[in-house]
């Protein structure tokens, strides 16, 4: 194993010769938590990207990682194994998933080696996940629906067993919903895709806060894929049950990390979506969201663009009329339709059926006076608050306070 790194360092620079050197040592002094610190520094590290290729890292892994596999974390291994894969521009999808498999049945022929297994061992059942999930990606992309949703499924009956509770870790979970937002696209599952999205994100930034990698970028290298936040907005939009989502644009990571995508024109498709989600949608003036909608829908595959456009401007509409409801006033429990009209710039003969499409979505409930033209609000769905909203509820609770406070005393004096 060391001298396959000798003879690599013959032909390196420096620097490089240095990594291969420290790999050595490491290894023969068996200092194992140490060697898989180095190692992420080789397989990730921008530095070495240029003079170590991604053949020479499957040599590596082959004649170095490979034959020490069992005094490694088995979940980084897989890291290394699956990085070096997805960058792999020569194998087909089919050998791809084949490679997978057979490191996955390396790490479960060494549980089977195990002779104690009632020793508090716990089975390599994190990196069987990852991997699982990995082979996801390609199966879809082979048009393997039936394969992807069983491997899904045993991956579930994983996060879900009790016994294996405290034991499957934060990596498998953000795995398992990488890999269902992969099905959720491949499917058009836009609301289940807006869900696990924040779920893969929480994920996510438990891994960066637990510093998984030794250095934050590589974490972003492995689990991050081109056009995430293309995806996610888009999702956000053509979703027909998502009409508040401040969990995403209030989202720092969200807002501040700089995500990759493949092509000049997904960087438009991401300007975009921004400005539509984060703005457009919420302005009661629709000109521009219109505007927006219509080059979106051009840059898109979508069919029935008319009948999407319709779509996407009822639930401008209905998100406007959500939020002005929720900033209402406290004490105004009806808005006549004339009002709703107005401030969400809707006609007003169709108010009755935006307030009734509403309802039949669960966004809100109330009692429509079809005589007097009004809406008596009993209830909205809850929803992340922005900070302009809290301090909107403050407001209102303190009016509520103040108006309870000054009844309770004119009955008191009565």
């Amino acid at each position: 194993m060391s001298s396959y790194l000798y003879e690599l360092s013959k032909s390196c620079s420096a620097e490089t010769e240095s990594l291969y050197r420290d790999l050595t040592v490491l290894n023969d002094q068996k200092l194992w938590f140490q060697l898989t610190q180095k190692l992420e520094v080789l397989f990730f590290d921008d530095d070495f990207k240029t003079e170590i290729t991604n053949k020479q890292k499957q040599l590596i892994f082959e004649n170095f990682v490979e034959p020490i596999i069992k005094s490694l974390d088995d979940t980084k291994v897989t890291e290394f194994f699956i990085y070096v894969l997805s960058n792999d521009t020569e194998k087909s999808l089919e050998e791809k998933v084949k490679l997978l498999n057979g490191l996955k049945t390396k790490l479960l022929e060494l549980d089977d080696k195990k002779v104690n297994q009632n020793d508090g061992y716990i089975k390599r059942i994190n990196s069987k996940i990852i991997i699982d999930c990995e082979m996801i990606q390609y199966k879809l992309e082979l048009n393997r629906l039936n394969e992807s949703v069983d491997i899904l499924k045993d991956a579930l009956d994983t996060l879900e067993n009790p016994l294996f509770e405290n034991f499957v870790s934060i990596r498998a979970k953000l795995a398992y919903y990488k890999s269902i937002l992969k099905l959720n696209k491949f499917n058009k599952e836009y609301n289940e895709y807006y869900y696990n999205s924040l779920l893969f994100i929480s994920c996510y930034q438990k891994l960066l806060e637990d510093k998984y990698f030794n250095n934050a970028l590589y974490l972003k290298e492995t689990t991050l894929w081109v056009n995430f936040k293309p995806e996610l907005y888009y999702a956000i939009l053509l979703a027909d049950k998502i009409y508040h989502f401040n969990e995403i644009l209030d989202n720092q990571w969200v807002n501040t990390e700089s995500f990759a995508n493949d092509s000049a024109q997904s960087d438009k498709l991401e300007a975009l979506l921004e400005d539509v989600v984060g703005k457009h949608i919420l302005e009661v003036n629709s000109t521009e969201y219109i505007k927006s909608i219509n080059e979106l829908l051009s840059l898109t595959n979508e069919t029935a663009k008319e009948q999407l456009l319709k779509f996407l401007i009822q639930k401008k509409a209905l998100v406007n009329l959500l939020g002005l409801i929720f900033n209402e006033n406290a004490s105004k429990k009806s808005l006549t339709f004339s009002e709703i009209s107005k401030k969400i710039q809707v006609e007003e003969n169709e108010i009755e059926l935006l307030l009734m499409k509403a309802m039949s979505l669960n966004l809100l409930q109330g009692k429509i006076n079809q005589v007097d033209q009004l809406i008596k609000i009993t209830w909205i769905q809850p929803r992340v608050m922005t900070g302009k909203e809290i301090m909107v509820l403050r407001d209102n609770l303190v009016q509520w306070k103040d108006n309870h406070l000054k009844t309770t005393t004119e009955k008191l004096l009565a």
